[in-house]
């Protein structure tokens, strides 16, 4: 008897993995395109802001030739961040005036400066449009 040649199995390739690596993949750029947008669309607030205005208020002035103002007398930042740390003990709110055309980054340095020295909370003012 003549037997019928046997046909051997013809091997398959498993995509499962590479569908997880795909669906690994999809979600990875998802997710920084989401991120990398709201990052990089930055818009300042407009409009009004909440009054905080009252008697105990500290005012900081930061000038555009990086002067600094205690209540609009001149001081050095090493006394403004102890002054500013002991009338934040006391609960009294400190309020920064940047001037508009100080860049952001020496605005957020100087802000940086004072939270590494111990001040925790201060509010930026802004002008009304």
């Amino acid at each position: 008897m003549a037997s019928r040649p046997t046909r051997s199995k013809l091997p398959e390739i498993d995509i499962t993995p590479l569908v997880d690596i795909l669906f690994i993949l999809i979600i990875f750029f998802v997710l920084t395109t989401t991120f990398g947008q709201s990052q990089l669309q930055v818009q300042l607030p407009q409009g009004k802001a909440d009054a905080l205005e009252s008697d105990q208020d500290i005012y900081i002035t930061l000038k555009i030739d990086g002067t600094l103002l205690w209540e609009n007398e001149p001081i050095s930042e090493e006394k403004l961040a102890l002054r500013a740390i002991e009338a934040e003990k006391n609960n009294r709110t400190i309020l920064l005036a940047a001037d508009r055309e100080v860049p952001y980054g020496t605005v957020a340095a100087f802000l940086s400066r004072l939270h590494e020295k111990g001040l925790i909370q201060i509010a930026l003012m802004l002008q009304e449009e």
